[in-house]
C-alpha cells in the first residue's frame, strides 16, 4: 500500500494486509477521521438505528473499528453493545472507551457467527469493493433470522449506484423476503471536510424470524423520548 492510510485513497491486496493496515493506523484513527475529515457516518448510522430499534436492545457493531459508532449509540442511551472487528488493534482502542459489554476479534466470511443473542446489527463503513464484498449481506442477515431483528448499514453512494455488485444483492434479499425496508437515509455527506462532494447512504431493515415473511406494513419508529 503506497498511501497513507488517513488519506483514505488506498486500496490492500488481503484480508491480511487490510488488518495489518488497521492495526498500525488503530492509535491515530478517530484523530485523522475527525481532524481531517469530520467524519460523520458513525454518527448518522446510529441515528438511523435508534429510529427503530429500542434502548435495552442488544446491539453487534459490526467492524466496530475503534468504537465510534459504540460512543454515538451510548450517547443515545444503548448500553448492551458489542464489538467485532477483525483488527486486534482497533477493538483495543473500542475497549478502552467503556461502552462495549465486550470487544471481540472475528472475521466476517471466516470466522464461525458470534453467539451473542443480539436483537440487531449496525455496520457502519464496513461494506464495500475494498472492505467487506457484497455477497457478505446475506450471511450478516442469515444471523438475525433465528429471531428476527434490524438491519443498518451504509455504502458510499457511489458504491452503491448504477449497476454495482451491492444493489444486485439487496435487490435479491428483498425479493426473496429475506429483509424489508424501513429507511433509505437520503444521502449525506459523510466527510464534510475533505471531500464534501463525496456522499454516503444509509438503509435500515427489519429482518424478519425464520420462516415468517416479511411483512409489509409499515413498522412505527420507536419513541425516543
Amino acid at each position: 500500500m503506497d498511501r497513507k492510510p488517513a488519506s483514505l485513497d488506498w486500496r490492500t491486496t488481503s484480508p491480511s494486509e487490510l488488518m495489518a493496515v488497521y492495526d498500525r493506523w488503530s492509535n491515530q484513527y478517530d484523530t485523522d477521521l475527525q481532524r481531517m475529515h469530520g467524519y460523520r457516518v458513525p454518527k448518522v448510522a446510529a441515528d438511523s438505528l435508534a429510529r427503530y430499534v429500542p434502548r435495552e436492545a442488544t446491539i453487534l457493531d459490526l467492524g466496530a473499528g475503534t468504537g465510534l459508532v459504540g460512543e454515538a449509540l451510548y450517547e443515545l442511551g444503548y448500553r448492551n453493545l458489542y464489538a467485532l472487528d477483525g483488527s486486534a488493534g482497533m477493538l483495543e482502542q473500542a475497549r478502552q472507551k467503556g461502552v462495549y459489554r465486550d470487544a471481540l476479534l472475528h472475521m466476517i466470511g471466516v470466522d464461525s457467527p458470534p453467539r451473542i443473542p443480539f436483537n440487531a446489527v449496525i455496520a457502519a463503513g464496513l461494506f464495500g469493493p475494498t472492505h467487506v464484498l457484497a455477497k457478505m449481506l446475506g450471511e450478516v442477515v442469515s444471523w438475525l433470522e433465528g429471531k428476527g431483528g434490524h438491519l443498518v448499514f451504509t455504502l458510499r453512494a457511489d458504491e452503491y449506484d448504477g449497476d454495482s455488485d451491492f444493489a444486485a444483492a439487496m435487490d435479491e434479499l428483498t425479493s426473496s423476503d429475506a429483509w424489508r425496508l424501513l429507511e433509505d437515509v437520503t444521502p449525506f455527506k459523510g466527510l464534510p471536510k475533505s471531500d464534501p462532494d463525496r456522499l454516503f447512504r444509509a438503509w435500515v431493515f427489519q429482518v424478519p424470524r425464520r420462516g415468517d415473511a416479511a411483512s409489509s406494513g409499515k413498522e412505527r419508529p420507536v419513541d425516543s423520548r
